[in-house]
């Protein structure tokens, strides 16, 4: 299993983990924890982008893109940061135009 696909596994299933020790599927508070997490998803992408730029002094941050992110626990709403090379792309996303991590594609 490679780098990208063992972190999105991980994070996936701790994403589960967490929704499920806080809240039931019919929580009326689980839909604020997932807002929580996905927040926490965009500030390490943009973290992650802030490395990549003190190593590639040339290239400058370029604003964000929306994304679905396909987890167990539905859809996540992401803003994914972007470079104006676009050589940045952050290690948690899937390969490009995946929406879906291979245990969901595994099962089907």
């Amino acid at each position: 299993m490679d780098k990208n696909t063992y972190y999105q596994t991980v994070k996936n299933m701790a994403v589960e983990k967490v929704l499920n020790q806080y809240c039931s599927d019919s929580d009326p508070s689980r839909p604020a924890l997932k807002k929580l997490l996905e927040d926490l998803l965009d500030w390490f992408m943009l973290s992650e982008r802030q490395i990549y730029l003190l190593k590639n002094e040339n290239d400058k941050g370029n604003g964000f893109y929306d994304r679905k992110l396909g987890t167990p626990m539905g859809n996540l709403e992401i803003s994914v940061p972007r470079t104006r090379t676009g050589d940045f792309r952050p290690h948690i996303l899937p390969e490009p135009y995946k929406r879906v991590d291979e245990s969901y594609t595994d099962l089907l």
